[in-house]
């Protein structure tokens, strides 16, 4: 997704049991290996990033990169 080829972060994920997905009407619109730091997710819409952020177990690591300029995901998670 987005140019960058995933499948074997996307294939950890699965093996330890920390990949999550978020699907709308049916499809998968996002997906994460994990919510941390090392890890990474990908959503259509900052709803699919939020749904993913918000439903994850725990945050591994010391947090997560977030890009400021997304102001609706910014302010949605302070």
């Amino acid at each position: 997704m987005h140019g960058f080829e995933r499948s074997a972060e996307v294939a950890d994920g699965i093996a330890g049991n920390t990949a999550t997905v978020v699907e709308h009407l049916g499809r998968i619109t996002g997906y994460a290996t994990e919510i941390g730091y090392f890890a990474h997710a990908v959503g259509e819409t900052n709803e699919d990033l939020k749904a993913l952020i918000g439903a994850a177990p725990t945050i591994a690591g010391p947090g997560f990169l977030l890009p400021t300029r997304n102001h609706d995901l910014f302010s949605w998670c302070l």
